[in-house]
């Protein structure tokens, strides 16, 4: 097999998981508890940041599309946070994606209020027992240099809600590092079409 057949190869076990990736997530209520599934392993979650602001869509264009995005108004609270969704393998710790959240802080269980000041939990984790509904809105194939000297290449835009209410939106960018880890096994339904 020659550099160049490899190289293909390799693209196309990226580009299948990738697809069979989003598949998995667009049919599940937790990023985190999909990528646990992929993996065959939990993963460890890292806080990287964590503010509480109040919205000021009149001044701040990214308060008014988090304003928008939430159903919110000028003056409510939301809670801006981002993390690492990480494993360790081999001694060394991998990166397997970013996430980062915008919450509507105070239309949540005050349990979760909590376990969220507390920063050890992923979000999706802390709303489970509340019945969270994970809402895909896009899944998109993307190519930037990500933390920690990884490579994104894939985004997940998504709406979390308990109860019917919007309670955050989220973005989770996923590194090829997830992908490199662990291909699942072919299956029939995500094959790459024309093989």
């Amino acid at each position: 097999m020659s550099v160049q057949e490899l190289d293909r190869a390799r693209l196309d076990t990226v580009d299948y998981s990738a697809l069979t990736l989003a598949r998995w997530l667009r049919d599940s209520d937790s990023f985190t508890d999909t990528v646990d599934r992929w993996l065959s392993t939990p993963t460890g979650f890292v806080l990287t940041d964590q503010e509480l602001v109040r919205l000021d869509p009149e001044h701040e264009q990214r308060d008014a599309a988090e304003a928008e995005a939430l159903e919110l108004r000028r003056g409510d609270h939301v809670l801006r946070r981002a993390g690492l969704l990480m494993m360790e393998s081999w001694g060394e710790e991998l990166v397997l994606a970013e996430v980062s959240a915008t919450v509507a802080f105070l239309r949540l269980p005050t349990r979760v209020r909590v376990g969220l000041e507390d920063g050890e939990m992923p979000l999706g984790r802390l709303l489970k027992p509340f019945g969270v509904r994970r809402h895909t809105y896009s899944v998109a194939r993307i190519d930037e240099e990500g933390a920690r000297g990884g490579r994104r290449v894939q985004r997940v835009r998504a709406g979390l809600t308990v109860t019917g209410f919007l309670v955050a939106v989220v973005e989770e960018d996923i590194h090829r590092q997830l992908f490199e880890h662990r291909v699942p096994a072919q299956v029939g339904w995500a094959a790459p079409s024309g093989r």
